[in-house]
């Protein structure tokens, strides 16, 4: 098994250079970091990081995202690991052990045209309310709005075959959102999902992770609204012969995808004030329309 660890990392400390060594006692010979964009006072574990043998560091000049971050890895893992069967992507906050990534990455080797994902329990007690609603709820609405069935939605674990890596690539998203459209875009490409079941970890209840509450649960979200709008034009048309209902049904669905919104918001640390704010903000400037949906796939760019 030739398997490459991806892990993306911005403004890491001491817990990046602990998954690197992690994932090196454990059998991983070629780990790609890379740096997005980190200040200064953050640039020493990188230097550690590629003091190690086998790992190679990328480098982004300014924060370009998570989602770009992957993207730069695997474009630049197409281009230079030729022999390797895939990649697993690891986050560099030590919250994912390294025998699941092992475990994931094993899977993928034996069923190379699924996504492979790392998907945590939820029901434990040391969840953090945000992240249990959050994706608990998407969950289950992705699944009746978008027909998209996964356990974990915004699993950072995931495990993808070096054939498929261009696919990646081509996918819309540059931060967060890059992982749901990941798994949006898994039908039209005529790819499954699997799934391992992993350790659920949360150090400090998550604090150090750099996921904005508010705009990037909007780009979340905003994705969904976009796949229940814009999604398969044949399936849609069908649908409106069979049932005359079928954009009302759209409103219904945009109704509670709002709801899910507001809700993780409340679950959020946000004052009051400032969550009203920020959705109406959001509201104001991103009203759908349809000529404004469309963005053209990014290309990738190697760090």
């Amino acid at each position: 098994m030739k398997v490459t660890a991806v892990v993306p990392s911005y403004e890491p400390d001491e817990k990046l250079i602990q998954v690197v060594d992690g994932l090196l006692a454990a059998g991983f010979d070629d780990i790609v970091v890379v740096n997005d964009g980190s200040h200064e006072g953050h640039l020493q574990p990188f230097a550690e990081a590629a003091s190690r043998p086998g790992v190679t560091v990328l480098t982004h000049e300014v924060n370009r995202g998570k989602g770009r971050a992957m993207k730069t890895a695997f474009a630049w893992c197409a281009e230079n690991r030729p022999d390797i069967d895939g990649v697993v992507v690891v986050d560099g906050d030590n919250q994912h052990r390294p025998k699941d990534a092992m475990a994931v990455a094993e899977a993928m080797c034996r069923e190379p045209d699924k996504l492979w994902l790392g998907v945590r329990d939820f029901s434990l007690k040391q969840v953090p309310l945000r992240s249990k609603l959050g994706n608990k709820i998407t969950r289950s609405f992705m699944k009746l709005a978008c027909g998209v069935g996964v356990t974990d939605t915004q699993t950072g674990l995931r495990a993808i075959a070096r054939r498929h890596l261009p696919l990646m690539c081509s996918i819309d998203g540059e931060r967060y959102e890059y992982e749901t459209q990941m798994l949006l875009s898994l039908k039209g490409a005529g790819l499954g999902v699997g799934e391992v079941v992993i350790d659920t970890v949360y150090i400090d209840e998550n604090q150090t992770s750099h996921f904005n509450t508010v705009k990037d649960s909007w780009r979340i979200y905003r994705l969904i609204f976009r796949h229940i709008f814009h999604g398969d034009k044949k399936e849609e048309s069908r649908f409106e012969i069979v049932s005359p209902l079928f954009r009302q049904q759209r409103r219904v669905l945009s109704a509670g995808l709002w709801a899910i919104y507001a809700a993780q918001l409340r679950a959020s640390r946000f004052p009051a004030g400032r969550r009203a704010g920020a959705v109406r903000d959001l509201w104001r400037a991103r009203r759908f329309r349809r000529d404004q949906l469309s963005p053209q796939p990014p290309a990738c760019v190697s760090g």
